[in-house]
């Protein structure tokens, strides 16, 4: 099932690494964890804004943070969205959730190019000020 060597049990007999039933539980729990890291991730980058005065962020710093907020938060989304379609799914079945994680390369081009062009255009404004 996953291309690893077998597993055996004390009297030699092949075993699965795991059972298609555990499937479901192991997306949620996996899905958990991914959202638990990437909300302390939001967390870390929300207190650095909240001391963007001591810490003299420039406008591109705080620009760049708040895009660092936006992309954890939508990992925060997909780890949640993986474990609630593993609970929701049928036993047989709930182990697929995991293929929500293909969405992560899609989500994060869309907010990279988005958040890219207005940076880009903010580096054009200062770059512009900085001349007049």
């Amino acid at each position: 099932m996953t291309g690893h060597a077998q597993v055996y049990d004390a009297a030699g007999k092949s075993i699965a690494w795991i059972e298609p039933e555990q499937a479901p539980m192991l997306m949620i729990i996996y899905g958990l964890g991914y959202a638990a890291v990437f909300v302390i991730f939001v967390l870390l980058y929300r207190n650095a804004l909240s001391k963007r005065d001591q810490l003299e962020l420039t406008a591109l710093e705080v620009f760049d943070t708040r895009t660092s907020i936006v992309e954890s938060s939508f990992q925060v989304g997909v780890g949640i969205l993986c474990a609630v379609t593993a609970a929701v799914l049928p036993a047989g079945v709930g182990g697929l959730a995991g293929f929500i994680f293909f969405l992560i390369p899609i989500g994060m081009t869309i907010i990279g190019s988005r958040r890219g062009a207005a940076r880009r255009k903010m580096e054009a404004a200062m770059m512009h000020v900085k001349a007049g």
